[in-house]
């Protein structure tokens, strides 16, 4: 209802002729409007995460100097008549019901969206004792390592990425003996603690556009278990890029490029 009640208040004032609450079909809640103030547009409102609503729990990240919410709001095109904006409404209609699993496939409108929105664990030793309550299994999650103290208060830190699988298991690109060994990296199935390793900063990175769903973002990070191995390299082929490939599909170049990824 918290959807539902955010949209009503964005498109207050303006008056509404065509509304639907629909679900692409990667199982994203959207809506779609034609309203009309001096001339008709149409609107697409997609809904990116409900955890937003659980302030207890999470909040939302900075990225580029926005706070970005759970829901995203995009004015796809205006129109002199209602004829035309009705014709635009039915042909996004079809665009959502078939969006593939290659970023590709994707209307130009679309993609000129932020591609993440992040929320931020607020509480992250909780997080560390039952992490089935803070992440859902497919989450591309990233973690804040301490790589170097400088001094009493100050340090360097970077981030971690991996997806979560559930169970307190992820999957992500380790050395599997745990010695930081990078001929030894490789995507692998790793036991809760060796993500965290203590630290306590998480965020879940969410696609404001969903790709795939949950399950095969989980069956993506399965299939490349094997994949980097000898190749680990902090600027091409680290665990970012692994995460954003599973999350997005095989066919994201924007990061990665998994033909050069070799078994």
């Amino acid at each position: 209802m918290a959807f539902e009640k955010k949209i009503k208040e964005s498109i207050w004032g303006s008056i509404v002729l065509k509304s639907e609450i629909l679900k692409t079909s990667k199982d994203q809640k959207f809506v779609l409007i034609i309203n009309k103030v001096a001339w008709y547009a149409v609107h697409v409102f997609l809904e990116t995460d409900a955890r937003f609503e659980n302030k207890n729990k999470y909040e939302p990240s900075q990225v580029e100097f926005r706070i970005l919410e759970q829901i995203i709001k995009i004015k796809v095109s205006e129109h002199l008549t209602l004829e035309g904006a009705k014709e635009k409404y039915h042909k996004i209609q079809k665009q959502f019901s078939s969006v593939g699993n290659i970023w590709s496939d994707l209307p130009t409108w679309l993609k000129e969206t932020p591609r993440l929105t992040c929320l931020e664990i607020k509480d992250g030793k909780k997080a560390i004792e039952n992490s089935d309550d803070f992440f859902l299994p497919g989450d591309h999650i990233q973690i804040n390592r301490v790589a170097l103290k400088i001094g009493f208060q100050q340090s360097i830190v970077y981030q971690h990425s991996a997806i979560y699988i559930g169970n307190k298991r992820v999957i992500q690109i380790s050395d599997p003996e745990n010695e930081s060994s990078k001929e030894r990296a490789c995507v692998n199935e790793a036991d809760w603690s060796k993500f965290h390793c203590g630290d306590t900063e998480f965020r879940i990175c969410i696609p404001q556009v969903k790709i795939l769903t949950q399950k095969e973002i989980i069956d993506a990070a399965i299939s490349k278990i094997g994949f980097y191995k000898g190749q680990y390299n902090v600027l091409w082929k680290n665990c970012q890029h692994f995460a954003s490939c599973c999350q997005f599909g095989d066919g994201f170049g924007f990061l990665v490029n998994l033909h050069l990824l070799e078994r």
